[in-house]
């Protein structure tokens, strides 16, 4: 008997993302097809995971791939057509197997989600993906704003300034201390 796989989706106006979270998948099967078809098995130990359905909207087989790795299975379909899908299998209604890939997520009137999504099999650069957070300047902190300039503004003043709130830091513990003696001491309270 064979057991659900869980698929995890995302999507963009040109692109379906599917992810099924499974260790070690042997003996995977996987097919898709143009008019939008999707099956996959595969073993994990001695179990056997299925899942199979019809895509919202047909496919580009040409653009279309995925990738199994260690953790899971990855796939990246092109759409067809460049349109946002409403769901991600054609009929409607609640599939517990089908689930939203929230780290993957955008929405159709998200202006910050142009770009294809990593899908484990190559070509992310972090630093452009950091670079172009919305709304974060340089650095990723509001405005512009640098940590160096941050903690100076802050008063921690840096590595060059690093020693001068010591002398403040020993008065703190001399004042700590004088606090301690002028409490009485627990035998004293009734």
């Amino acid at each position: 008997m064979s057991m659900q796989a869980t698929l995890k989706w995302a999507q963009r106006a040109d692109w379906v993302y599917i992810k099924i979270d499974l260790q070690d998948v042997k003996d995977a099967v996987v097919e898709y097809t143009k008019e939008g078809h999707f099956k996959f098995e595969g073993k994990v130990g001695d179990k056997t995971y299925t899942a199979e359905t019809d895509l919202f909207g047909e496919l580009d087989l040409e653009e279309s791939h995925h990738a199994v790795m260690a953790r899971s299975v990855s796939f990246a379909l092109k759409k067809a057509e460049g349109v946002w899908w409403d769901r991600l299998c054609k009929e409607s209604g609640k599939r517990r197997w089908v689930v939203t890939d929230w780290d993957r997520w955008a929405d159709e009137d998200d202006d910050g989600y142009t770009e294809e999504v990593d899908t484990g099999m190559g070509g992310m650069d972090f630093a452009s993906m950091m670079g172009g957070m919305g709304g974060m300047g340089g650095g990723g902190m509001p405005g512009g704003m640098d940590l160096a300039s941050m903690m100076q503004n802050m008063g921690a003043g840096g590595p060059s300034g690093a020693d001068d709130d010591d002398e403040d830091a020993d008065a703190d513990v001399d004042t700590a201390a004088a606090d301690d003696e002028e409490m009485p001491s627990l035998e004293e309270v009734n």
